[in-house]
């Protein structure tokens, strides 16, 4: 595989290409650990994707500490449903429930509970 991939994002296949963003990797990483909730935003094309598949998805794996679960939202109209449209709570829902196939402890407290971390289908 050549060194970039394109218009696509690294992934975490892509983890020994993925260099030169140490930083920038360390930096958010230390950011995750430490805040309930980080935002990354940026213009399109920055490489905000290729920085978590690659970079901090593999860290967080080998640390062991989270479970990553990648969801990539896309535009969404509400007005404009048709039966193909996966709203965005939808896809969040189904990319936590392929993650795991036994009940999160949350689950073990509040069995019934509808939210996004029930993993009930």
């Amino acid at each position: 595989m050549k060194r970039y991939p394109g218009t696509v994002p690294f992934t975490a296949k892509h983890k020994d290409l993925f260099f030169g963003r140490e930083k920038e990797m360390a930096e958010l990483y230390q950011l995750i650990s430490l805040e309930q909730l980080v935002v990354l935003y940026g213009k399109s094309g920055l490489g905000k994707s290729s920085l978590i598949q690659a970079g901090i998805i593999p860290t967080i794996e080998v640390e062991a500490v989270y479970t990553p679960i990648y969801i990539r939202l896309t535009a969404f109209n509400e007005k404009e449903v048709n039966d193909d449209s996966i709203n965005p709570t939808q896809i969040t829902k189904e990319n936590i429930q392929k993650n795991f196939d036994t009940p999160t402890f949350l689950e073990q407290l509040r069995p019934n509970e509808n939210s996004l971390w029930n993993n009930k289908k």
